[in-house]
């Protein structure tokens, strides 16, 4: 959940080393990259996480690294 939207990652499919950008507003990016980990970790696998700005939106980059 993103601020109460659902939201799936097909860990899967996300290969080692991919990442992807999940926009989330300002002051909510440690709560997401917390539940990104937590999620990650429940799927069996390992991600790196940074809040970020991406062409001017703010939200955290996430890396599969296992």
């Amino acid at each position: 959940m993103i601020m109460q939207v659902p939201v799936r990652i097909d860990w899967a499919e996300l290969g080692v080393g991919e990442s992807l950008f999940v926009p989330a507003p300002v002051g909510y990016t440690l709560t997401l990259r917390n539940n990104l980990h937590a999620a990650a970790a429940d799927a069996g696998y390992s991600v790196v996480t940074e809040e970020v700005s991406d062409k001017g939106f703010t939200g955290v980059r996430l890396w599969r690294i296992k």
